[in-house]
């Protein structure tokens, strides 16, 4: 799907990683630790695909959460873009302001995952960790060669917030999604009333 500039997935010049060693080396040497996240952000041709409810009732919870049909852009205080992407099974991006500003929606999407990440808005990365999984990843086709290399597989990725809650990346069929969990490890919920403020 094309954005409405000449700016595709395909142009993403972001690392791919497969192996967890190197994911983790990477993310150590971008040196998120202490940014505090202003916001969220997606590319111009993205949906969001909230959860889902019948009525909405003041009274109802729903839970944190995203679908996404593009890399999830955070933005911190400091300026830093981080932009990443779980989109297949153990295939993660991730970069650093590579995707061009322009291609990066300003209106509706980013009110959205503001208002639904909220509580997340003003606070800071403690530590980011990989987490793994021994299930071959059937789903990631094209990567079965460079798999081969492997005993283990990137399953998600926690980013752990000075909260205690974190914000966990990681791969649905061919869409990636980010979920806000407690320090429990349970997915965090927000009242219809809040989220619609």
């Amino acid at each position: 799907m094309e954005g409405k500039g000449s700016f595709k997935i395909e142009d993403w010049d972001a690392p791919i990683y497969i192996g967890a060693e190197e994911l983790r080396h990477a993310l150590a040497h971008m040196q998120l630790e202490n940014k505090v996240i202003q916001g969220y952000r997606l590319l111009d041709y993205s949906d969001v695909q909230l959860p889902e409810w019948i009525d909405p009732d003041d009274e109802i919870m729903i839970p944190i959460f995203a679908a996404l049909s593009s890399p999830l852009i955070i933005l911190f205080t400091d300026g830093t873009r981080l932009e990443l992407y779980m989109q297949d099974q153990s295939v993660f991006r991730i970069s650093v302001n590579r995707i061009p500003p322009d291609m990066i929606r300003e209106e509706v999407t980013y009110n959205t995952l503001d208002r639904l990440f909220a509580r997340t808005l003003g606070r800071s990365i403690v530590f980011i960790e990989v987490q793994m999984t021994e299930d071959f990843p059937d789903i990631a086709t094209g990567y079965v060669e460079q798999f081969k290399k492997y005993t283990e597989y990137i399953d998600s990725v926690l980013f752990c917030l000075d909260s205690g809650d974190a914000l966990e990346l990681y791969s649905w069929g061919k869409n990636g999604e980010v979920d806000l969990l407690d320090e429990n490890g349970k997915i965090t919920m927000i009242g219809m009333n809040e989220f619609l403020k």
